[in-house]
């Protein structure tokens, strides 16, 4: 079952960097900021999935400045994956794109970025 959530969601496109999208304000510091797409939350057995976008303040060497996500996470094990993912120019050139088949869960660490998002999709506390 989980395999096919899986794949169901692989198989959804990203939505553009500059999307009119009511991106909702993750965390912020002076090299940029994290937002998430609050339409795009799903949920299935304790496995909740969203889109997230990371903005950087200057492009890197390679011109990226944004990059969107698609991220997967499981609530009651605090652990997050990634499914997808594009980078993107400061005004929507694509410069890559990948798709992750084998999504590796990774734990979430206390007071990290990936912890507000746990907050955030799953509400939970902290911990």
């Amino acid at each position: 079952m989980i395999l096919a959530f899986l794949a169901a969601l692989a198989a959804q496109p990203l939505p553009a960097p500059n999307a009119p999208i009511n991106w909702e304000l993750v965390v912020e510091d002076p090299s940029g900021r994290i937002e998430i797409d609050p339409g795009s939350i799903s949920s299935e057995r304790g496995m909740v999935r969203f889109v997230v976008r990371l903005v950087e303040d200057q492009p890197a060497a390679d011109g990226s400045a944004v990059m969107v996500m698609r991220v997967l996470i499981d609530c009651p094990g605090r652990r997050v994956g990634y499914l997808g993912g594009a980078m993107y120019t400061a005004d929507g050139r694509q410069l890559a794109a990948r798709e992750t088949p084998d999504v590796q869960l990774e734990p979430i660490e206390a007071n990290s970025a990936r912890d507000l998002y746990h907050r955030r999709v799953c509400g939970a506390p902290t911990t």
